[in-house]
């Protein structure tokens, strides 16, 4: 199974063929960053296929902002229920734990980097 693998990596690289990605690898989204760090000014239309990932993404982005509204309502339960307390603790024996945090001033030097966004076609 090994040697067949090998076989074909390097058969792909004699034809100068990249593997096809794995999509969902945690990694991905950096890697491609890293790969395409400007832009060129150009424009493509995408096909059918990606307009079905466009709205996997739309659909998504919809449920982790659903999910998020939950998470906030129920840590808003959770801290009026705690008060001015520093520590709430559960029946299981796990914590909440409030503290005051102080950061110090800093700046933020400057950076270039690419935003990536979707906007909604006038209608």
């Amino acid at each position: 199974m090994i040697v067949e693998g090998e076989h074909e990596f390097w058969q792909r690289v004699e034809k100068h063929e990249a593997p096809e990605p794995d999509y969902t690898h945690p990694t991905m989204l950096e890697l491609l960053k890293r790969m395409y760090t400007g832009t060129n000014g150009g424009e493509v239309q995408f096909d059918d296929d990606l307009m079905h990932w466009h709205r996997v993404k739309q659909e998504a982005d919809a449920m982790i902002k659903q999910q998020k509204a939950v998470s906030d309502g129920a840590k808003a339960h959770l801290l009026r229920a705690m008060g001015d307390a520093a520590i709430a603790r559960l029946p299981d024996g796990s914590t909440y734990k409030r503290k005051e945090v102080t950061r110090k001033a800093y700046t933020v030097e400057s950076s270039t980097y690419i935003d990536f966004r979707h906007t909604k076609a006038k209608e």
